[in-house]
């Protein structure tokens, strides 16, 4: 199933390049992204040792990944970008996931981006501070995001995620807001 995601945005994005006339100079770029995710329904309680940790929310925790960005021509206007990524919150338990994120976006102004496009969740699994383990299905739905450059390779950008995790017959609303930063090389 992750095959199929990234191979697919992978795809779509050449197949978009491939068929403008425009030239465009090194339009591949790769970056690294770090942020968090915070929302969705409470799943389990994290007391942490008595730390103060956050309780585990359906899809929520530290996101870190890297990625491609493939501008589409037309000034640079237009990107397709795809991103691989490992979500992670500790405590006593954990709750972890591996994203991947297909989106096509818009440079509205020289410094800032909007975009939309598909948020994808395997492997999704929370361990309680009682050493159970609550597995998930696959979760995909799609995201919106606005991003601020504040140089050619740094911005800061913020997520809305619409997905929903499933266990068992139990379905939790995992709406996420999520923040980063992403740095391009």
């Amino acid at each position: 199933m992750i095959k199929k995601v990234v191979i697919s945005s992978l795809l779509i994005g050449s197949s978009l390049f491939a068929d403008t006339n425009v030239e465009v100079e090194d339009p591949y770029h790769f970056y690294m992204e770090i942020g968090t995710t915070f929302g969705g329904d409470n799943i389990a309680e994290n007391d942490d040792g008595g730390r103060g940790g956050d309780d585990y929310h359906a899809g929520g925790g530290a996101v870190l990944g890297a990625g491609i960005i493939i501008d589409i021509a037309d000034n640079y206007k237009y990107q397709a970008r795809t991103l691989v990524a490992y979500r992670y919150q500790g405590g006593d338990g954990s709750n972890s996931g591996v994203v991947v994120e297909s989106l096509l976006a818009y440079r509205v102004l020289d410094s800032m981006t909007v975009g939309a496009g598909i948020h994808a969740d395997f492997a999704n699994k929370i361990k309680t501070v009682d050493d159970e383990t609550i597995k998930f299905d696959d979760s995909i739905g799609g995201m919106f995001m606005l991003e601020w450059s504040s140089t050619p390779t740094m911005s800061l950008g913020a997520k809305y995620i619409l997905s929903e995790y499933k266990s068992n017959s139990e379905v939790f609303d995992g709406n996420q807001l999520g923040v980063y930063l992403q740095i391009r090389y």
